[in-house]
C-alpha cells in the first residue's frame, strides 16, 4: 500500500506488511496485522461510497455481536465518523474476523 498516511485517521500503526486482497467483488482492500489483532482497510467503491452503506453494515454487525454470533467490527475513526472521506475516496477500518473472501456469490444461499 502506498498512502500509509491513512492509518493517522485511526491512530493505528501495521506491525509488518500489508497485504492487498485481490478477491472481492466491490471494494479495494488490504489486511495487516497490529498488537491488537488482524484488521481490514477497505476503499470503498464509487457506487457504494457514501456514509450510510458502513453505517448500516456496522448497525447489523453490533446486533449479531450483541447476539453472540463472530462478526466484523467498524473502527471509528479518531474523529467518531465510520468512514473517512481522504483523498480520492471512502475509507473504512474493520476489525477482521478469519474467514474466506468471494470473487462473487457461488451459490444463492451465500
Amino acid at each position: 500500500m502506498e498512502n500509509k498516511e491513512i492509518f493517522a485517521n485511526w491512530g493505528i500503526k501495521p506491525a509488518g506488511e500489508i497485504l492487498r486482497v485481490e478477491k472481492g467483488i466491490f471494494n479495494e482492500t488490504s489486511s495487516f496485522r497490529t498488537t491488537e489483532g488482524l484488521f481490514i482497510l477497505q476503499k470503498l467503491h464509487e457506487s457504494i461510497s457514501g456514509s450510510a452503506p458502513t453505517e448500516n453494515y456496522a448497525a447489523i454487525t453490533s446486533f449479531l455481536r450483541a447476539k453472540g454470533f463472530l462478526a466484523q467490527e467498524i473502527i471509528p475513526a479518531k474523529s467518531g465518523r465510520l468512514v473517512v472521506f481522504w483523498r480520492s475516496g471512502v475509507w473504512r477500518l474493520i476489525r477482521a474476523v478469519r474467514g474466506k473472501v468471494y470473487d462473487r456469490a457461488e451459490t444463492a444461499v451465500m
